[in-house]
């Protein structure tokens, strides 16, 4: 009786006593007898749903209980954690034909293809008239088709192709063939001096590519008051930009992070600090779970853990929020269902690209109009959700037109968008590859540092991240702020960047005594 009491505190009392919004109009016990249900556990007794309610009460009610009963329940989860990592191939070939070695850096710069840069003028030039959207409706429903209009006129008539070209080409670049596949990368090397020149991996999200961090890396190379500066490497996930895609099943996150930890191994770097965000974080957690001695630092935006005994935490966590939550950041996880409607509500992209990606990838290759509906709605929605009650959205606000364009042009140059769509295909391929789940279900004992902007995807507090992560030495809580933060304070990533470096060495320092 004792687990099926801790497991329907877990599953009801914690995500729905508190937060009853669907479940006002059912009893305590029906609701314990809905999971009981679909869980497979035939009968509940009369003295289970009682002592779970009790319980229930006496936690909601006593800080120390809760912790203690949390405490009980991460041991008893700590079973499920992988006792050792998997042996992972480094060097599986991703190409087309026949294994070959080709270790030559190329310089390169962006050319947009003229003929294709005409032919995508004149589809938006020639788009159809939009449906009209629903009156009130803003963008609720979607991409507003007024504002949609407003954007691809801009990019018919005002964006200036070359121009962007040339601000595209302002950084050193370079492709080199890694595992059968061309990687396109931007390599910043400081002019040499007295600091020590610290090697700086960064991994952009979807949907952009490297393209995503050009004003943090401005930021970055800004003189600071430290005794390092950075070498900056930030390569286009393979099938995102001018990275060549694979045609091969399996390509997952951390499957690009052995890409990348071979790239780095290239350019003469066995140890180097990673800064990620979106997708990016995938592959930067993956890395930094299989290379813990030699990826020295993660820093992140997005930081979220996907440990077990995290959801249990957030889940108890509802019968008394500020036992795990700064009261200041309560409204961020809590009410839990409020999270849960706002997740799925924003996060309908998420399965289309995770189970159709070829399907959806056929009208966006087609079209540069769907392109940016599908694109820009999420801009929208990551910078603010409550700017999807406006009509503009606050987007020309929340970003500067150019950088937005910048990326949607590569992705229609590049022909890039179905492949970079893959990518949640393979991160949620669990049954096809377990490692994954494997990978985000291993603590890291490398040094951690994150980001927190206020309209992050998910707010996590510190205590969660610690699961994942118990060396976390550098974290920061933000008033501002939206996912896609490069676009929008790119001076903040840059500065929390050398802040975790800093704290990052002196977590070395004291270990080493």
């Amino acid at each position: 009786m004792a687990h099926k009491t801790l497991f329907y505190i877990v599953l009801c009392v914690g995500l729905f006593r508190t937060d009853a919004i669907f479940f006002s109009d059912l009893s305590f016990a029906e609701i314990i007898k809905i999971y009981a249900q679909y869980y497979n556990e035939a009968t509940v007794s009369d003295a289970e749903l009682s002592e779970t309610r009790n319980i229930a009460d006496v936690v909601q009610q006593n800080d120390n209980l809760y912790k203690n009963l949390t405490c009980l329940i991460e041991n008893f989860l700590k079973r499920y954690v992988p006792s050792s990592m998997p042996t992972l191939a480094q060097n599986k070939w991703w190409g087309e034909g026949p294994p070959y070695v080709d270790t030559s850096i190329r310089p390169y710069e962006i050319r947009f293809n003229r003929q294709v840069i005409d032919e995508l003028r004149a589809r938006l030039a020639y788009r159809k008239n939009f449906t009209r959207n629903l009156e009130g409706s803003a963008n609720t429903y979607g991409m507003n088709r007024n504002l949609l209009n407003q954007v691809l006129d801009y990019w018919l008539n005002r964006y200036d192709f070359e121009t962007r070209e040339r601000y595209l080409n302002r950084f050193p670049q370079y492709i080199t063939n890694v595992q059968g596949l061309d990687i396109h990368y931007i390599h910043i090397v400081p002019p040499p001096g007295s600091k020590k020149v610290i090697p700086l991996l960064m991994i952009h999200g979807w949907p952009v590519t490297n393209r995503e961090y050009y004003a943090v890396y401005d930021f970055l190379l800004e003189p600071k008051n430290t005794n390092f500066v950075f070498e900056i490497i930030a390569p286009s996930i393979p099938g995102y930009g001018y990275s060549q895609p694979t045609y091969k099943i399996g390509l997952a996150p951390y499957q690009v992070g052995i890409i990348f930890k071979n790239l780095m191994a290239r350019l003469g770097h066995q140890k180097f600090y990673i800064h990620a965000g979106d997708v990016g974080l995938w592959v930067g957690s993956h890395m930094s779970t299989i290379y813990q001695e030699d990826v020295l630092g993660l820093h992140t935006t997005t930081p979220y853990s996907a440990m077990p005994q995290t959801f249990v935490k957030i889940a108890l966590g509802a019968l008394n929020p500020t036992s795990l939550v700064d009261s200041r950041y309560v409204n961020r996880l809590y009410p839990l269902t409020m999270t849960l409607i706002n997740l799925i509500e924003s996060s309908g992209f998420f399965h289309m690209h995770a189970t159709r990606p070829d399907t959806l990838g056929v009208g966006l290759e087609d079209s540069p109009s769907g392109l940016a509906a599908w694109l820009l709605a999420i801009y929208i929605q990551a910078a603010n959700p409550n700017a999807l009650k406006r009509d503009d959205g606050n987007l020309l606000q929340a970003y500067n037109i150019d950088d937005i364009l910048d990326v949607l042009t590569i992705y229609w140059d590049s022909h890039c968008i179905t492949t970079s769509l893959r990518f949640y295909a393979e991160f949620t391929a669990v049954l096809q590859d377990p490692t994954n789940i494997k990978l985000e279900l291993t603590p890291t004992q490398v040094p951690y540092g994150a980001l927190k902007f206020r309209y992050e995807v998910l707010y996590q507090p510190d205590s969660l991240l610690k699961n994942k992560y118990p060396n976390l030495v550098h974290s920061t809580t933000l008033d501002f702020g939206g996912h896609f933060s490069s676009f929008e304070y790119p001076d903040v990533i840059a500065n929390s960047i050398y802040q975790a470096v800093e704290k990052m060495q002196n977590f070395y320092r004291t270990k080493a005594g």
